[in-house]
């Protein structure tokens, strides 16, 4: 990953962190809210709110390539939460080739 990118994704991740430490306790059980590490990435998950805003994996790829086990890790952390439609962040010259094979399968 870039230096650009790296620091791009790092304010990206930073901010949402933020928004989850923030956010008020009876918005965020409201929308059930919660952080989940995954790998060297965040996945922000929310069981009561639908939207990718919410729904959302970053941070992966900046300190080591993303693997297929990271990329299945992320789809089972949404699937155990019965949440449908998540967005994955990663940038194409972080995925290992493995990791690209296993993307496929969710897209």
């Amino acid at each position: 990953m870039d230096h650009l990118h790296l620091v791009s994704e790092q304010i990206e991740r930073e901010a949402l962190v933020s928004l989850h430490a923030c956010c008020p306790s009876d918005t965020k059980q409201a929308l059930g809210l919660e952080l989940v590490e995954v790998a060297d990435g965040i996945a922000a998950c929310s069981t009561k709110d639908p939207s990718i805003l919410l729904n959302r994996t970053l941070g992966l790829g900046m300190t080591s390539p993303v693997t297929d086990q990271a990329v299945r890790q992320v789809h089972i952390t949404y699937e155990k939460r019965s949440i449908d439609s998540y967005f994955l962040h990663v940038y194409q010259e972080s995925l290992s080739a493995s990791a690209q094979t296993e993307l496929r399968k969710f897209v």
